[in-house]
């Protein structure tokens, strides 16, 4: 709305940045809560570790209903936060421009469809970006916890702390869906001699020998019968347990122990913001890597009370590049370990349960990944081994936009050894696979379980440091697809270590009996990856959309005030929109009402590129003054393109600004705008051409205009009290 009642014009002012409103005073403890089912004051729960005291959480945001009954963690962590609320319902229309204040945001991911999730975008992303974790309980649906994070595993619960910018975070997952139990396998070595001795043993004799090795005498007399002379043989006995695969999820700690860990990750991530994982810059929504920690696998081989441990710990990367074109899936270790525990039995006569084979393999389980490298690469059996000298990323500003781009060399290589063990590298077709085995005992080949024997003192060899203690494995994986894929992935990534007790025995009168047993465990998640979660810049422009259904988020839109003759600027979040009601304005330097430099306020995302394609936006206007668009804004805002409508002087007009001086590029002066109703405003940008258009027609066009190939994107007013932005995205043509 123009007003008349003060011409003269002020000093000119520097650019002042001004914080979108905030969300007011949160909700007090005291309020009633409509998501929880107990009122404040209520009966708590009578489970003493339910409510530990020691550590304390600030405000939470919760994105959906918190029923005690469905969703106890975080319930309980809105018990402990000294304020709650549920970011989508709360009276103020901008609740994100709190998340800065907020110790975590809450979602039940039972309680949400994928669709509501996708609807979260604004929240999560300012969540992201201002390096507040999100804990998801219930997250049993892989998929919605990748639409949230950019992975997702199907667990009870997931804490997800992003690092400062979004680039980086720091997984936890307790009670996923894992393993596999293999079965566990008997087998003895008997001598040569034992041929002639079984010919000579009594009726009674067999009978216990077969007793003994679970064989009828008919199979003892075949055994024995095929054995060749002079030969030690072999009998695999039947297996100690039945053989069995299933899937299986791990235990949750005890409540109150959870929840004290998750209150102390949250306490940890305040004091200690993670690191970034790269120091180059790389344009925002191109890049992220997750560091996921599952719990320990700990098991038990023939309930002997010895346990073995697989820590399953990697890094899981997303990276839309540049150079090389396309979007990369990257697996890696990150301190994934082995460790058989202390053994049970460790003399020359008997060693066991003993570490001897290590295997790990990544496979997609549905096309559109193309394996593109993996070290270690080598196919062969040594100790040692060779890898490249790992994956780095980098990234740039150009003429032609922000780029990204990443270097994995399997020909610059490092050597590696792993005593007394071999690597095989049994990668084929999209699957990528290792295996680590146990290759020398006391300086002599193994490569059978009999091999652990003696043959010319009688007893057993001594085992080498790594079947005892802890192997680490190094490796990464790396999968491609094309830069339009958008898609869900799901990636199985599966651990099996298996180990072996061997040892010796006098039972059957002169020969001695080698004994063994063997079991493994498989442990594995399928980790499901978000291709939309990362895009390339290309041609200068990242894919970028903006509902506004939760609100103006200030990390990632500020609002910027020209206006001098009216400076009332007020953006904020209403109905799913971003408004302006404020009329800032101010007059033109250069001639009457009308002149190509009239000012206001905009709205600008610093973080949005847009060069070639489509930037799209949906506006009501409720005042017959000045609103448009501005695109290719450079990083001070004194350079850009400028689209700009008026209905009460019927003109439509596309300027470029060059360091603040204003060239008029199009102009149609019979062009009235639509009022008290929504449109669709497009801006085209293909080669040199610049095409205009609202609600599918083209008002203006410029045929040779490349001043500015790419920049940031904003929404602008000129004295209007009502315009309403809404469903803002950036595209590719």
């Amino acid at each position: 709305m123009r007003q008349f009642t003060f011409l003269a014009r002020l000093s000119p002012l520097a650019l002042t940045l001004l914080a979108v409103t905030g969300c007011g005073d949160l909700a007090p403890e005291t309020q009633a809560d409509p998501f929880m089912d107990h009122e404040p004051g209520a009966e708590e729960p009578s489970d003493p570790a339910a409510k530990p005291a020691d550590v304390t959480t600030g405000p939470v945001v919760a994105l959906t209903s918190i029923q005690r009954e469905k969703a106890p963690l975080l319930a309980e962590l809105m018990d402990g936060a000294p304020s709650r609320f549920r970011a989508d319902l709360i009276a103020d229309p901008s609740p994100a421009s709190r998340l800065a204040e907020a110790s975590a945001v809450l979602i039940d991911a039972e309680a949400a469809s994928a669709d509501d999730i996708r609807s979260y975008a604004s929240v999560l992303r300012a969540a992201r970006l201002a390096g507040v974790p999100v804990i998801l309980e219930n997250a049993r649906d892989a998929e919605k916890v990748a639409l949230a994070l950019g992975i997702g595993m199907s667990a009870q619960v997931v804490y997800a702390a992003p690092s400062p910018g979004g680039q980086r975070f720091d997984v936890r997952v307790f009670g996923d869906v894992t393993g596999e139990e293999t079965e566990e396998h008997s087998s003895v070595r008997l001598p040569a001699s034992a041929k002639a001795r079984y010919a000579r043993m009594t009726a009674d004799e067999r009978a216990e020998l077969g007793k003994k090795l679970e064989r009828s005498e008919a199979e003892l007399d075949a055994l024995f019968d095929a054995a060749p002379e002079a030969e030690p043989i072999t009998i695999d006995a039947k297996p100690r347990i039945a053989s069995r695969s299933e899937v299986a999820q791990t235990a949750l700690p005890a409540r109150g122990e959870l929840l004290a860990e998750i209150k102390g990750l949250l306490a940890d991530h305040k004091a200690h913001a993670l690191a970034q994982l790269v120091t180059e810059p790389l344009p925002e929504g191109t890049y992220r890597s997750y560091n996921v920690t599952s719990p320990s696998i700990t098991w038990e081989c023939g309930g002997d009370g010895q346990r073995s441990v697989i820590d399953r710990n990697f890094t899981v990367t997303l990276l839309a590049s540049n150079a090389p074109e396309g979007k990369y899936v990257v697996f890696a270790g990150n301190g994934t370990q082995y460790n058989p525990g202390g053994l049970k039995w460790n003399s020359g006569n008997n060693r066991g349960y003993f570490q001897e084979t290590l295997q790990h393999s990544i496979r997609p389980l549905s096309g559109g990944l193309s394996p593109y490298a993996h070290r270690p690469h080598s196919a062969n059996e040594s100790s040692t081994f060779t890898t490249s000298n790992g994956f780095s990323v980098g990234g740039g500003v150009g003429v032609d936009g922000p780029s990204t781009s990443f270097s994995f060399d399997v020909s610059e290589q490092a050597s590696q050894s792993l005593n007394d063990f071999d690597v095989i590298d049994f990668s084929s077709g999209s699957i990528f696979g290792w295996q680590y085995k146990l290759a020398s005992v006391s300086g002599h080949s193994y490569k059978k379980w009999e091999d652990l024997h003696n043959d010319t003192w009688g007893g057993l060899y001594g085992l080498p440091n790594l079947a005892k203690s802890t192997l680490t494995e190094e490796y990464e994986g790396i999968y491609s697809a094309s830069l339009q894929d958008q898609s869900l992935y799901p990636v199985e990534n599966v651990n099996l270590q298996s180990v072996r007790h061997t040892w010796v025995s006098h039972d059957y009168v002169l020969w001695e009996e080698i004994k063994t047993t063997s079991c493994g465990k498989a442990a594995g998640s399928v980790v499901t990856v978000d291709l939309s979660s990362v895009n390339v810049a290309k041609l200068g422009t990242i894919p970028f959309r903006e509902t506004f259904d939760q609100g103006v988020a200030p990390s990632v839109w500020t609002a910027i005030n020209e206006g001098i003759t009216g400076s009332s600027s007020n953006w904020r979040g209403a109905g799913g929109a971003a408004t302006e009601t404020g009329s800032a304005f101010d007059y033109p330097q250069t001639a009457a009402d009308g002149a190509v430099d009239m000012r206001g306020t905009y709205l600008v995302a610093p973080r949005t590129a847009f060069g070639q394609g489509a930037l799209s936006a949906k506006i009501y206007a409720g005042d017959p003054d000045g609103f448009g668009l501005m695109y290719a804004i450079n990083d001070t805002g004194s350079s850009y393109y400028r689209v700009m409508f008026d209905a009460s002087l019927s003109v439509a007009r596309l300027v470029r600004v060059d360091n603040g001086v204003f060239t008029e590029l199009a102009v149609n002066t019979s062009y009235v705008p639509p009022q008290n109703a929504w449109m669709t405003v497009r801006v085209e940008r293909e080669g040199t051409t610049h095409r205009i258009k609202v609600n599918g027609q083209v008002v203006l066009a410029v045929p040779s205009e490349v001043t500015y190939a790419w920049g940031s994107v904003a929404l602008f007013s000129w004295a209007m009290s009502d315009v309403r932005f809404d469903d803002v995205t950036i595209t590719t043509l």
